[in-house]
């Protein structure tokens, strides 16, 4: 520990720079000690398959308890939520994934993901909860239909989505201009 040069001191910089070096190897070693590399993601049901996303990309989950539809808004966009304040577009992944649109009323919860300054409400049927997805175990779509936002599929069918990819899927743009 370094000593401030001020009487019966100790440098404050010093310290913070010691402390700010502790955790930075404690951060190493706990990385290293993971086994594999994996991701630990949270898992959606979406018209009843079993989805996954990234963790780091989640900003928060929640209820759905009402949308404001948009008129002449194109699919898979169907409005935008009120969350704590700040508005959010929301997508149904249902309908982006090609699984059907969303029946109004019938629930469902928002999962808040983005990328860069783009915020976006995912509606989803339901959180299954956090899980580990290693990547050696990921496998490519069955029968090859891959959009290029999925990862890859795990062995009990969970379909690891890729974010970033998805929002910058040119069939989620809304050009104002039209």
């Amino acid at each position: 520990m370094s000593v401030d040069p001020r009487p019966g001191g100790h440098d404050p910089g010093a310290i913070l720079a010691e402390r700010a070096a502790a955790l930075a190897r404690r951060d190493r070693r706990a990385d290293a000690s993971q086994a594999g590399d994996g991701v630990q993601a949270l898992a959606l049901i979406v018209r009843g398959e079993h989805y996954a996303i990234a963790v780091k990309d989640v900003l928060e989950t929640s209820a759905l308890r009402s949308i404001t539809p948009i008129p002449g808004i194109p699919a898979p966009w169907i409005g935008l939520v009120n969350l704590r304040g700040a508005l959010r577009p929301v997508l149904d992944l249902r309908c982006h994934l090609g699984l059907g649109d969303h029946a109004p009323g019938t629930g469902g919860s928002l999962v808040v993901i983005g990328f860069e300054e783009l915020v976006v409400a995912l509606l989803v049927e339901s959180i299954a909860g956090a899980r580990r997805i290693e990547r050696a175990e990921l496998r490519s779509v069955p029968g090859g239909g891959a959009s290029p936002w999925v990862i890859g599929t795990t062995a009990d069918l969970c379909t690891l989505l890729d974010v970033q990819t998805l929002l910058a899927d040119p069939a989620i743009v809304v050009d104002v201009a039209a």
